[in-house]
């Protein structure tokens, strides 16, 4: 009895024992193409990197699963996929397991660090063989404000890292638990823009977070305030913080995620804004998408999406057969 087949998106990037127990149940099949080998597809494994969106659904007519090691789902159509009856397995809601996962947080961290010590424009000025330390005069985060908008899995361990630098930690959250560390004040998104030295982002993306810091929101905070986000694009107005960059209102900003991914454009990165922004001032720094993408935290979490979609896939076919 042949294999149902599988759809495997950026194939090279997989962990390699998630790439085998694929290859034990399906046959695997790269996304280059789509052929009628490719058509007849009941499951793609996909990352960030490729869009489902309602045309590929399209091309895939026997697909029954898309399954994702991701957190945030706006690389799927998922209005669409619910439409057609296409289940989704994601990280999403995978407390438990995602609290071993690490990588999201630090690259928050060393973003921040990054950008107030100057670091990348210093090392790019030694390139030159030059040695001069006066142009890199840095900021110190202890005893500054922490906002962190959304306290979840992720704020809670920037909290923490806040705490051990000996800074003042002020947080909000749509939806606050009773667990709350004791060195972090719970406040409204208001105070903590007025309070915030830094602030960093960390709630889901959706409709009640698409510009939850426009212009409006850029006006309450503080002259000088840095601001990251490892999050998702979209949640920062994106023309609202190259305004208050230029402007030199704020003191700069680190992102590791741009509202450009998701279109789907292949030279996207040629047009943005805040890329060319980068390109010539050194008070915003921007990394791909590269928050999860450590040895550790991939592997970890394409294992346990590939065997939780696998499960699911089968059971799925069974009841509805």
């Amino acid at each position: 009895m042949s294999k149902p087949k599988a759809l495997v998106t950026d194939l090279s990037h997989w962990d390699q024992e998630s790439f085998n127990i694929i290859g034990e149940r399906f046959e695997v099949l790269e996304f280059t193409s789509l052929g009628d080998k490719e058509s007849s597809c009941e499951i793609i494994f996909t990352k960030l990197e490729m869009s489902i969106d309602s045309k590929l659904m399209d091309k895939l007519p026997h697909l029954k699963t898309i399954a994702t090691p991701t957190t945030g789902l706006n690389h799927i159509d998922i209005h669409e996929a619910s439409h057609r009856g296409i289940m989704i397995i994601s990280l999403k809601g995978e407390y438990a397991f995602l609290e071993k996962v690490n990588a999201t947080a630090e690259l928050t961290w060393a973003l921040l660090l990054a950008l107030i010590r100057k670091l990348p424009t210093a090392c790019s000025d030694l390139s030159l063989k030059k040695w001069d330390r006066n142009p890199f005069k840095g900021i110190e985060l202890h005893e500054k404000n922490l906002g962190v908008i959304g306290l979840g899995r992720l704020g809670t361990k920037i909290a923490r890292f806040g705490n051990a630098f000996g800074m003042h930690v002020v947080a909000c959250d749509p939806a606050p638990s009773t667990g709350n560390p004791d060195h972090v004040e719970l406040v409204s998104l208001d105070e903590l823009l007025i309070k915030a030295d830094i602030i960093s982002i960390h709630v889901n993306y959706c409709k009640e977070t698409v510009n939850l810091l426009g212009k409006e929101q850029f006006s309450m905070m503080k002259p000088g305030v840095i601001l990251i986000n490892t999050s998702r694009g979209g949640i920062v107005n994106e023309n609202a913080l190259l305004a208050r960059l230029s402007s030199g209102k704020i003191g700069g900003a680190a992102l590791d995620v741009l509202e450009g991914e998701y279109s789907g454009a292949q030279d996207w990165t040629f047009h943005d804004p805040l890329i060319a922004y980068a390109d010539t001032h050194d008070n915003l720094l921007i990394t791909p998408h590269v928050g999860g993408l450590t040895f550790e935290s991939t592997a970890m979490t394409e294992r346990f999406i590939v065997a939780k979609a696998i499960e699911k896939h089968f059971l799925h076919n069974e009841a509805i057969k």
